[in-house]
């Protein structure tokens, strides 16, 4: 992969960012994106926004290199940088957990497999889950690619009341919020637990590039980075 972004690119935002992080940088951010066109005669494949658009058949390696193409184009100023992350959805945890996950030409989403009752959710990291399982492979193989091109975010891992909305419906837990607040407590403590498991694990195969972390938010990280984040809470 050829990116037009050199090493003092890469220092310059190693320092921007440390400031930043500290409260010192005695200005905004300002991220720019663009790309230039690729070279004549040769069209770009289909690279969604959302990676989970892609049939999940289709080898990491592939995938990877439909991203890398697009990445070759790409143009960076300011405090923006060449990035891309395993794009599952918000709240692609759910899946993780056994949630359904739908995946249309526009959005993904994420349902409960089966009914249950709140005090019968039992949350589950499975290692054998298939969505666990592509993200995972997705992030590692971007990473040991890549190398030090680019930065290889997390996927939106999502909320821990969000991720439990998913495998509850919101309907449903907002009236628990109510109802049954200390099985919502107890719920968001397991989810918590699970998330925490899962960032570390994405946290140490995104690390393989050597230049640094980012959510999927465009913002950039030496060490480990996230959003605190509930959408679930502007409806309480």
């Amino acid at each position: 992969m050829n990116i037009a972004f050199e090493q003092s690119d890469w220092d310059r935002i190693r320092g921007d960012y440390a400031a930043w992080w500290a409260g010192e940088l005695d200005r905004p951010l300002v991220l720019l994106e663009g790309s230039s066109p690729p070279p004549a005669g040769v069209s770009l494949p289909h690279a969604p926004h959302f990676t989970a658009q892609l049939p999940a058949s289709m080898p990491a390696e592939e995938v990877v290199d439909r991203y890398a193409a697009h990445l070759e184009c790409g143009r960076w100023y300011g405090d923006a940088f060449p990035r891309w992350w395993v794009n599952f959805g918000p709240g692609i945890m759910a899946g993780f957990l056994g949630a359904r996950v739908g995946v249309d030409d526009h959005t993904v989403w994420f349902e409960p497999d089966t009914p249950r009752e709140l005090a019968d959710i039992r949350p589950v990291l499975d290692e054998s889950n298939p969505w666990w399982l592509r993200v995972r492979e997705l992030t590692r193989v971007a990473a040991e690619r890549w190398k030090a091109q680019a930065c290889v975010g997390y996927t939106d891992i999502g909320g821990n009341l969000d991720i439990l909305a998913s495998l509850r419906t919101t309907a449903n837990l907002l009236t628990d919020v109510l109802d049954a607040p200390e099985e919502v407590a107890r719920l968001a403590a397991d989810v918590t637990r699970l998330w925490l498991r899962a960032f570390k694990e994405l946290h140490e195969l995104s690390g393989a590039t050597g230049r640094g972390h980012s959510p999927w938010a465009p913002i950039w990280s030496e060490g480990s980075c996230y959003m605190l984040q509930s959408d679930f809470a502007y409806m309480i």
